[in-house]
């Protein structure tokens, strides 16, 4: 393999690092540290449903909202939900955070100023970057991950329309407790801010209780956004889902219609009838 010297050239990159090292490893070999991929095969049930699924006529457009199946599946998994918390299936998470923040940010234009905690994911940072908005970081306490004062009076000097967290976050794996989560959306209810959850690593855990991602807080301000990527180790697939308050469902639906439109039928009906058979899921 050849090595880059100190006087070698650095590319230039101009989109995403995460896509760009990740395309290194596929071109050239190695191990790929860059991206969330896990180290395992699918399911072997998922993967024999999916076989027998191609078979059928399900080729086509699915629903925009989603699979009713895949639906009914999350429905019954997220029961304790507020009644006016709707579920929404997306071309994966980034899809839905994504799509929440076009819609967000749309009412307000070049004044809204998002941010996350340090270290932030890669769309956090470029989301607001394609708009025109200002983003803002702030870093994380390894003990107490923020002090509540000081947090807040950051939050109202500079403004902040939207939290993007990741939960458990992307490097370093921290979790929010629930005082912390429970805190931030106090806040953006207060100041009539927005809070998007992403916690696509949630379903990941060992040894420890699952993390606390408060669904019974659904509400105009607070967005929840999971995948079955990581889980079930299918990237690929693309099938994320998101939940929030029924009040940005027209608007969203809207969006999505001519940004995403639907995500992949045949992959979203093998999900759904794998988990009529996977009692881990709920």
């Amino acid at each position: 393999m050849n090595y880059l010297s100190s006087s070698t050239p650095l590319p230039q990159i101009t989109g995403s690092l995460i896509s760009y090292f990740s395309n290194m490893v596929k071109l050239n070999g190695g191990t790929n540290l860059a991206q969330g991929i896990p180290g395992f095969r699918p399911p072997e049930k998922l993967l024999e449903i999916f076989a027998n699924v191609l078979k059928k006529d399900i080729h086509q457009y699915a629903p925009g909202c989603g699979n009713q199946k895949l639906l009914e599946h999350l429905d019954a998994k997220y029961s304790h939900r507020p009644s006016d918390a709707r579920i929404f299936i997306s071309s994966g998470a980034t899809e839905a955070v994504s799509l929440i923040y076009t819609y967000l940010q749309g009412n307000k234009g070049k004044n809204f100023n998002a941010m996350s905690f340090s270290p932030a994911y890669e769309s956090y940072i470029h989301l607001p970057q394609i708009f025109g908005n200002n983003f803002f970081t702030y870093p994380t306490d390894p003990e107490i991950y923020f002090d509540n004062e000081k947090f807040r009076k950051f939050f109202i000097d500079n403004k902040i329309n939207v939290i993007f967290v990741a939960s458990p976050g992307n490097p370093y794996g921290k979790t929010l407790s629930r005082e912390k989560l429970d805190y931030l959306i106090d806040l953006c209810e207060e100041f009539g801010s927005y809070l998007i959850i992403d916690s696509v690593y949630g379903e990941l855990y060992f040894n420890n209780q699952p993390p606390y991602y408060p669904i019974e807080r659904i509400s105009p301000n607070v967005f929840y956004v999971n995948s079955f990527s990581k889980k079930y180790s299918i990237t690929g697939w693309r099938v994320g889902y998101f939940i929030f308050h029924e009040s940005h469902f027209a608007k969203i639906s809207y969006i999505h219609d001519y940004i995403g439109l639907s995500s992949a039928a045949p992959q979203q009906q093998a999900i759904a009838e794998f988990l009529d058979t996977d009692e881990s899921h709920t």
